[in-house]
């Protein structure tokens, strides 16, 4: 299944670029397949856990060559995953 996962965070788009003084998000929208089945919960919430975990920089280098970079990417996705980070409630 083909997902687009949305990132927020504050990872370093540029390394060595001082961000600490500016206010919100950066925001990092990229299409992601998704496999999943053989009725193992487990063994494919590790393999996608590992396969979002492998995508460089957090999926910037998408959003970077389709609207900076002119290509024509096409992204197929139907559903989009949203994800705000991490919370806890201490």
């Amino acid at each position: 299944m083909w997902v687009d996962v949305e990132g927020h965070g504050r990872e370093e788009a540029v390394v060595g670029l001082d961000v600490s003084r500016t206010v919100g998000w950066f925001t990092s929208i990229y299409p992601v397949v998704l496999e999943a089945g053989g009725g193992d919960w487990g063994r494919d919430i590790r393999a996608v856990k590992e396969l979002l975990r492998g995508v460089p920089d957090r999926g910037i280098g998408f959003g970077a060559l389709r609207y900076l970079g002119g290509h024509e990417l096409v992204d197929p996705a139907q559903v989009s995953f949203n994800y705000l980070g991490r919370y806890d409630a201490g």
